[in-house]
């Protein structure tokens, strides 16, 4: 368990599931080992009713406005890095598809200088 995520904010904890949810979403389904991922993130977080919070995520995709980068603080945004890149490989297949989403990701999200 990841020290820095003890200390996020229930505000933060929300928008990391969220993220950690889109990711999960890319190929249009939830597999068990996905599931189990998004509950354990949820626990480390230390979110109140984990169960309650993960539920409406694992029924359907996060929003688009809800998981635009734009929007998160740079004080935050390598924690959503790290958190996409664990539900990337939660189900043990990292798919082309995953590691695209994650390229346009870690290109808005702010704390890293663009390519030119």
């Amino acid at each position: 368990m990841n020290a820095d995520m003890l200390r996020t904010s229930a505000d933060d904890a929300l928008d990391l599931l969220h993220f950690a949810a889109s990711f999960l979403w890319a190929d249009m389904t939830i597999a068990p080992a996905e599931r189990a991922f998004l509950e354990e993130l949820a626990r480390e977080l230390r979110v109140p009713d984990p169960a309650a919070v993960v539920a409406p995520l694992l029924t359907r995709p996060p929003a688009p406005e809800i998981v635009d980068p734009s929007r998160v603080r740079p004080a935050l945004a390598e924690r959503v890095r790290e958190v996409a890149l664990r539900a990337i490989a939660a189900d043990g297949a990292v798919e082309e598809r995953e590691l695209e989403l994650f390229d346009v990701l870690d290109d808005l999200l702010p704390g890293r200088p663009r390519a030119a």
